[in-house]
């Protein structure tokens, strides 16, 4: 568990720093692929991102526009 800590907070700075240098228009994310085959677990990227400050800064610019079956897709207000 300590190790899947750490590497969520290593992830959660690689976005959210890369978010920093270069603020996308847009934002895809796909809630159900990804994490999970390290993790045997669900990863909620918004929320996970979100337990770090930096990036609740970041995020509170971005608006969901339009979701399909297996995209969110947020866009920079």
């Amino acid at each position: 568990q300590v190790e899947i800590t750490r590497q969520k907070t290593l992830l959660t700075n690689a976005v959210t720093e890369d978010m920093q240098r270069h603020p996308p228009h847009f934002v895809f994310v796909q809630p159900n692929v990804g994490w999970d085959i390290y993790w045997d677990t669900d990863f909620d990227y918004i929320g996970t991102f979100s337990q770090s400050s930096d990036f609740r800064k970041l995020w509170k610019n971005y608006r969901l526009t339009l979701k399909t079956e297996d995209t969110l897709i947020y866009e920079k207000i």
